[in-house]
């Protein structure tokens, strides 16, 4: 018999699985949040069975591990994340100068616990991500050219 505290953990859990296969004709294309759900139950089963202590978190690395290897069969989820990537990082920079004229806009990212390097992550018109190094002089004046483009409206 599961414990009380992971019965009410899996609750909510098996009602979003339920709602999500019915929302979805073919079964596995779930909605993105609901697999991280299903990863978080792997890893709360896990704990219930004693392969994992209480005390210790799952590294993040090994989360996104099984999540590949959960997720990159599954057709049309690729599709369906890429809408939900707000939470990806940059993990180098790009080696090429991008001219301001095909850069739609950018945001900035900081280094902290979920990314481990600074960065500007300029969108092309062809809706690309292309993480730049805030430091490199043509990336500041990308900034500053967007920046006004902006002011101007």
């Amino acid at each position: 018999m599961l414990p009380g505290w992971l019965l009410l953990r899996l609750l909510p859990l098996l009602l979003w699985l339920l709602w999500g296969l019915l929302q979805c004709p073919r079964g596995l294309l779930l909605p993105p949040l609901l697999w991280l759900w299903l990863l978080w139950l792997v890893w709360l089963v896990r704990l219930w069975e004693g392969l994992l202590p209480a005390e210790v978190l799952l590294p993040a690395e090994v989360l996104l591990q099984e999540a590949m290897l959960l997720l990159g069969g599954l057709p049309g989820f690729w599709e369906s994340a890429a809408a939900a990537s707000s939470f990806d990082c940059c993990l180098r920079y790009t080696a090429h100068v991008l001219h301001p004229k095909f850069i739609v806009g950018f945001t900035q990212q900081l280094a902290n616990e979920a990314c481990d390097i600074n960065a500007i992550i300029f969108y092309t018109k062809k809706k690309l991500a292309v993480c730049a190094d805030p430091k490199k002089k043509w990336v500041k004046q990308a900034v500053h050219i967007l920046s006004q483009r902006v002011k101007k409206m």
